[in-house]
């Protein structure tokens, strides 16, 4: 019985992205929140650099991100000793990549000693208290 030689999706962490994988990240998010395309930029994406936000990626047989998240490092001395975590934002999939997301983030939970997520979320509609009852329980 012979190994299979067929591409699969890989992860990636690009711990120091090329301006062009910041693009090739933010198509992804483009399938999500449309609007982010007036706001996106090669100087926006110069800033992310020189914040030293990295990416990770689901990136599919054919090569093509499929899922992508933002990270950015973060660090504070305490005591004379420097805890270091890493804030992530803008995690998102293309909608044929359902459940892609999940896998992103747990994998993202290996390579990363500590992670504080923030963003957006699509799932509640925009209503007068706009709140989530499970976290206002």
């Amino acid at each position: 019985m012979s190994a299979s030689a067929e591409p699969r999706s890989r992860f990636r962490r690009i711990e120091a992205p090329a301006l062009e994988e910041f693009a090739e990240a933010a198509e992804v998010c483009y399938t999500r929140w449309p609007y982010m395309r007036e706001l996106d930029s090669e100087a926006r994406f110069r800033a992310f650099q020189q914040l030293h936000v990295e990416l990770c990626a689901l990136v599919g047989a054919n090569g093509v991100m499929q899922c992508v998240g933002y990270l950015v490092p973060a660090s504070i001395e305490v005591a004379g000793e420097t805890l270091t975590w890493y804030y992530m934002f803008q995690v998102a999939s293309r909608p044929e990549a359902a459940g892609a997301g999940s896998l992103l983030e747990r994998q993202i939970m290996k390579w990363y000693p500590a992670i504080f997520g923030m963003g957006i979320s699509t799932l509640w509609p925009q209503h007068s208290h706009n709140r989530n009852p499970a976290v206002c329980a």
